[in-house]
């Protein structure tokens, strides 16, 4: 087996945490890398859709890092494009590569054969009958069979939300450092972020039609979940889980601008970190309740703490607004 590779970091998520460890191989800072702390909500048949993100992680790194990431979603039908292109890239190219499964069909995974969830890992080696991979986010590194993994893939399709898997690695004919990195035009960062917190459809938003973007999608949120804290019922406990999700990806997206915004000395950094709390507060809540299976007395907290994150959220929309037109 490889030395031990499982990167951790409770601020990333899974794919987020396969990017960064390739990068933090070749010693590439992750500071520089999440910098999105937008705000998107829409209520689907299939569930709910809450994410920080308004930019594909590919663009975003290639247009603000000048790091080149190959990354592709590819459909039920191109299952077995997908399984080939893995293995050439592990075998071929040389480079480790994050791959889409479903937690339900991974044998070392708390939620094997009891939950099914969309995650990513990462293929260290392939050899003929078997996979080394890191699972960074359930810090697991460890050899499966293929045909388990097999499974975890295509179990993407027939179980989950997602139409599609998502096959990741780096550049094989980039020579990365630390000192070819790009410095982040932090301006552009802030820019994007007060347009998406207005309402602006920016990047990959623009898809979603009928969504709500920015402040104006926090009422909705928190009228989503009191919707189910009133319920009380078996599905609302399931429902719970999923809102604690989102709602802490949201804040960890905040720490993320946080740390990039201190990097550059920007006073407004601590802003962010303020939000990180509240958003992390509300999400921990939530998760209590699907923890517990108890809503009692916390319709007001949840409502409290709503307010509270809609303020703040306002607060560093308005100081930013400030900033850039004086400054910039």
């Amino acid at each position: 087996m490889s030395s031990n590779l499982v990167y951790k970091n409770p601020y990333l998520n899974c794919s987020q945490l396969v990017v960064s460890a390739m990068l933090n191989r070749e010693g590439i800072p992750i500071v520089h890398l999440w910098k999105q702390a937008g705000l998107l909500y829409q209520e689907t048949e299939k569930g709910v859709i809450l994410t920080p993100y308004y930019q594909n992680l590919r663009t975003d790194i290639k247009v603000h890092n000048e790091i080149s990431l190959f990354e592709r979603n590819y459909l039920e039908s191109e299952y077995l494009s997908y399984l080939e292109d893995f293995k050439n890239a592990l075998i071929k190219d040389g480079v480790t590569v994050g791959v889409t499964c479903d937690i339900y069909e991974l044998p070392y995974c708390i939620y094997y054969q009891k939950t099914h969830e969309i995650h990513m890992i990462e293929i260290i080696k392939f050899q003929e009958g078997a996979v080394e991979i890191c699972d960074h986010y359930y810090h697991y590194q460890g050899w499966i069979a293929i045909e388990q993994l097999e499974r975890a893939i295509f179990s993407v399709f027939e179980n989950t939300v997602s139409s599609t898997c998502k096959l990741i690695y780096m550049n094989p004919e980039e020579q990365l450092s630390k000192d070819k990195i790009k410095e982040v035009d932090v301006k552009k960062v802030v820019e994007d972020y007060i347009k998406v917190m207005e309402g602006n459809p920016l990047y990959r938003f623009v898809r979603y039609e009928g969504a709500l973007i920015g402040l104006e999608a926090i009422p909705k949120i928190k009228e989503g979940v009191l919707k189910w804290v009133e319920d009380n019922g078996e599905r609302a406990f399931q429902i719970f889980d999923v809102y604690y999700k989102h709602l802490k990806e949201v804040g960890n997206s905040r720490y993320h601008m946080y740390r990039l915004l201190n990097y550059y000395n920007w006073d407004e950094a601590e802003l962010f970190l303020e939000s990180y709390q509240c958003w992390t507060v509300l999400a921990n809540m939530i998760c209590r309740m699907h923890v517990t299976g108890k809503t009692t007395g916390m319709k007001e907290r949840i409502g409290y703490r709503f307010d509270r994150v809609y303020e703040q959220e306002s607060k560093n929309l308005m100081l930013l607004q400030q900033k850039v037109l004086e400054v910039f």
